[in-house]
Parts: C-alpha cells; sequence; structure tokens
C-alpha cells in the first residue's frame, strides 16, 4: 500500500464485518510493532540485524505492502519483547452495505483514525531521522515512509 488511496480503494473493497476485522487487526499489530521499535530507538536495519530479517522486509511489512507471515511476526515480536495474544471470540460474518450509514460511518471513523496513527507514526520516524544524525551516530535510519517533509509523504 503506497497511497491513501491505495487505502481507501482496500476499504472500499471491504464487504463483511470479518473482512474489515482483518483489517484493523492487521494494521493494529503492524502500528503496534512500528511503535515499539521506535520506543526502542532502533532502525529498521537494527530490527532486521536482531531478527534476522533483511531491512527491505522490514520496509515492506511496516508499509503495510505485504500481510507478515506467523513466523515473521513471531521473530518480530520477540525481538521487541512483545507478546501476542490471541483471543477466542466469535465474529460473525455480517455484510456491510455501503448504504448503511452506521457501518459506512464506523469504516470512516476508523479511517480517520488510521490516518491519525500513520501521521503520528511519520513524525516520530522524521524525529528519528533528525536525531540519528546527530554527531557521533552512524546508524542508516531508512524508513518505509522514506525521508520526506509531511507535504511529502505519500500517505499524509
Amino acid at each position: 500500500m503506497k497511497t491513501w488511496d491505495d487505502f481507501e480503494q482496500l476499504v472500499k473493497n471491504v464487504h463483511t464485518e470479518e473482512e474489515f476485522n482483518e483489517l484493523k487487526f492487521v494494521s493494529d499489530l503492524i502500528s503496534d510493532m512500528i511503535k515499539a521499535r521506535i520506543e526502542k530507538g532502533w532502525t529498521q536495519a537494527e530490527l532486521a540485524q536482531r531478527t534476522g530479517l533483511k531491512q527491505s522486509a522490514i520496509a515492506r511489512l511496516e508499509s503495510q505492502s505485504t500481510i507478515p507471515k506467523v513466523d515473521t511476526v513471531f521473530k518480530i515480536t520477540n525481538a521487541l519483547g512483545l507478546r501476542l495474544v490471541i483471543e477466542n471470540t466469535s465474529i460473525t460474518e455480517t455484510p456491510v452495505k455501503t448504504q448503511n450509514n452506521a457501518n459506512t460511518a464506523k469504516i470512516e471513523e476508523e479511517v480517520k483514525g488510521l490516518k491519525e496513527n500513520v501521521k503520528i507514526l511519520v513524525q516520530k520516524i522524521d524525529l528519528l531521522t533528525v536525531s540519528s544524525t546527530a554527531p557521533g551516530r552512524t546508524t542508516s535510519t531508512s524508513t518505509a515512509v522514506g525521508e520526506h517533509t509531511d507535504s511529502k509523504h505519500p500517505l499524509v
């Protein structure tokens, strides 16, 4: 997923509550992993080194251009000190009708929340990029979002 248009198209193709819940689950999972990486002060390259993955794989995962396999999620969450919890819930498949204002409003609110989360993450990544170029620090700060100003971020 490269732009908000891509994301909005994905959301428009959601026809069931189950599909929506899957999309939200993946977005929340990725957001939590990015947040934990940033809180630790790690670059994508540092996380990759600690997991045995390539930095480009971390970037693809963080940009949600790929859905991670379970073993990849395990490697990353383990390295970040996170615990993945699976709850037993019963989610029934219910068609989401675009004419139904309640469901449309729910989806639009979720999209708005996701946009805000991405904006916050982009700001944190930009801050890390600036702080990592301080004297004495030589690690790479390549990110999935890139090193642009907010007006150039495709997702903001």
